[in-house]
């Protein structure tokens, strides 16, 4: 615990109605406690008591709308998340543990009350935070909605609010400590979760006390939290903000998924000294492993910082040559039937009409991505996506984001290999740096355009027939050779596999046999960026083989399976992911060309840059590449 002093401040705000009246406000001095509490701490009261919390949990989910979640604790025990704070608890299971624990301790424990709360988030500060006006410094305070979490968990969920321009190195929650405290020594006053309050929820200030105590009803159905927490934007950060009588309402006592509590206690009522008393090795045991925890997340979120400086020096250290120009090919205009009945998503099949454009026939490699940041200095964000153990990640699910980027040697085997841990946005920088220096018209192939590409003309299953024992001679899919590497680094669980395509996760691009248009690698290895937002399925889908562009494009289309265990491998599978997601999970991207801007640009007319062909050398290489592999 912490001992605030007695002091005098302004409460409120004029930010929003509910932060007003600004009124004067006398607190008297109290203790409170440094941290969130704990999944550990809570997890000795479930085990001590059998309790069973509130259910349901609810979780912002599609757009912002609430979902129930099933949280479980000893899981979140069993992921290292011990010292994680502790939420998905409702008003009334705050209040159990506080009994609890003061009658284990014989100290009255009590959440703070909601002046108490902004007092001490405040610090003595009557600026916009309690570090200054600077919502862009708010990354070096807490684990807040940054940059990358919006990148991946905004585009994600098609949530509206922006993400504060910065980075905290955590898109998870975080262990409690793990950034500085405020001038009253208090941890996580910023982001990470919300904490609940003694208040009973009122919709404004008027009537407010003029001291530090709870304004309480006799028969309050709503109480609430101050704080922001990792998923909401910078404005939620301020110690003066507090949340609308719609969005009480919305949770009343239920839990939620990103909320906690802290403990607060009367200088009076701190019967025992911890101070001068001895602490048990329970206790001594716990801030042990708590200051190792905390040293552990500073050590990694010091190394990402490095790593970052590090890439960009690398970048500017890189010798500029010639760009290297992709090697094209012709696919001729034509008629196909676009879809599949395998899924909702890619029905109805629907006549599309494609005009004749040129496309690469290989997967954009690394050694091109390399020279465009190396001209440009162009940075990603060190954080993607990526597979877990079969059954873990935050969801689960076998995913999670972790820090990595498209150079991470894991990810960048060799200059010939695809890259990936590019989002949507990244793809379209290089492609419109290489618009710029070749004077052509480069972009992603629209959905239709992929899939005509990929069908080369067939309308089976595969491009080369039905039977998916071949797929293995036609692209690197998620194999036996995938599988045993799965179980090997990722606890996969064995089954049997369709064939083996003699690659454990990303291969050398054009390894495999091409389609009957010479198209290399539509099948497997990386899941490809296309032009298109992504749509539930084809209804009111073009038929003119353009781009389907919404209004509001959230989440961008993915063409193609990949090297891992998501997905299937037919033509027509269709994916998707935010437009500033990142994900070595397998999502790369490939060249289009316009047949105008190509059929303009061989004459080298004033508008396109007379530039060295370079296209030919670069299949030289990548043949010399090929070879190697295949005598590995």
């Amino acid at each position: 615990m912490v001992t605030l002093p007695a002091g005098e401040f302004l409460m409120g705000s004029t930010e929003s109605d509910a932060e007003q009246p600004m009124h004067k406000v006398k607190v008297a001095a109290f203790k409170l406690a440094k941290y969130d509490v704990t999944t550990k701490e809570f997890m000795q009261f479930i085990k001590a008591t059998d309790y069973k919390p509130t259910k349901p949990c609810l979780v912002k989910a599609q757009k912002g709308a609430l979902e129930e979640h099933t949280n479980t604790f000893e899981a979140d025990t069993f992921a290292d998340r011990e010292f994680h704070p502790i939420t998905c608890l409702g008003w009334e299971d705050t209040q159990a543990y506080i009994t609890w624990l003061s009658t284990q301790t014989n100290k009255r424990y009590r959440l703070p009350s909601e002046a108490e709360w902004e007092y001490a988030a405040r610090a003595g500060s009557t600026k916009k935070f309690h570090f200054g006006d600077d919502e862009k410094k708010l990354c070096q305070y807490g684990n807040v909605y940054d940059k990358s979490t919006s990148e991946v968990f905004g585009s994600f969920f098609q949530w509206s609010i922006k993400g504060t321009e910065c980075e905290d190195d955590e898109p998870n929650p975080s262990i409690v400590g793990t950034y500085p405290p405020n001038k009253f020594g208090l941890y996580d006053m910023v982001g990470n979760a919300s904490q609940w309050v003694a208040d009973c929820y009122h919709s404004n200030y008027q009537g407010a006390p003029q001291t530090s105590a709870a304004w309480t009803d006799a028969n309050c159905t709503t109480p609430f939290a101050r704080g922001g927490t990792r998923l909401t934007g910078a404005n939620s950060q301020r110690p003066a903000f507090r949340p609308t009588a719609n969005d009480v309402n919305a949770i009343a006592k239920q839990g939620y998924f990103d909320r906690g509590f802290r403990l607060a206690l009367d200088i009076r009522d701190d019967i025992k000294d911890y101070a001068s008393a001895q602490p048990s090795e329970l206790q001594k045991n716990f801030n042990a492993d708590l200051t190792k925890a905390q040293q552990a997340v500073i050590e990694r979120k010091s190394i990402a910082t490095k790593k970052r400086a590090d890439l960009l020096a690398t970048y500017k250290s890189w010798k500029r040559t010639p760009v290297i120009a992709p090697p094209m090919v012709d696919i001729p205009a034509g008629e196909f039937l676009m879809g599949s009945n395998l899924y909702d998503k890619e029905k109805p099949i629907h006549k599309v009409n494609v005009k004749a454009f040129k496309i690469s026939p290989y997967e954009v490699t690394i050694k091109q991505f390399k020279q465009f940041a190396a001209a440009t200095g162009f940075t990603t964000d060190d954080m993607c996506w990526k597979y877990v153990s079969e059954n873990g990640g935050p969801y689960k699910d076998g995913i999670a984001v972790l820090p990595g980027n498209w150079l991470t040697p894991e990810y960048a085997p060799s200059d010939f290999h695809p890259v990936m841990c590019v989002s949507w946005d990244d793809a379209n920088a290089y492609l419109a740096w290489l618009s710029q220096q070749t004077g052509k018209k480069y972009r992603l192939p629209t959905e239709a355009e992929w899939e005509y590409a990929a069908r080369a003309g067939s309308s089976t299953k595969y491009s080369f027939g039905d039977n998916e024992k071949d797929v293995c001679h036609y692209g690197n899919t998620f194999d036996e050779s995938g599988l045993r590497a799965f179980v090997r680094d990722k606890n996969y669980a064995k089954r049997d596999m369709a064939c083996d395509d003699g690659v454990e996760y990303t291969s050398t691009v054009g390894m495999y046999k091409p389609n009957a248009f010479g198209v290399y690698d539509m099948i497997g290895n990386v899941s490809e960026w296309v032009a298109d937002c992504d749509h539930e399925n084809y209804q009111g889908a073009p038929t003119d083989g353009s781009a389907w562009i919404s209004e509001k494009c959230y989440m961008r289309s993915r063409k193609g399976n990949t090297y891992g265990s998501n997905g299937g491998s037919h033509i027509s599978m269709r994916g998707h992911g935010g437009q500033n997601n990142r994900s070595s999970l397998g999502e790369g991207f490939r060249i289009v060309e316009d047949m105008e801007s190509a059929d303009s640009c061989t004459t080298l007319s004033s508008s396109c840059k007379k530039i060295k062909d370079t296209s030919k050398e670069f299949e030289k290489e990548l043949a010399e590449a090929q070879k190697r592999v295949r005598q590995k």
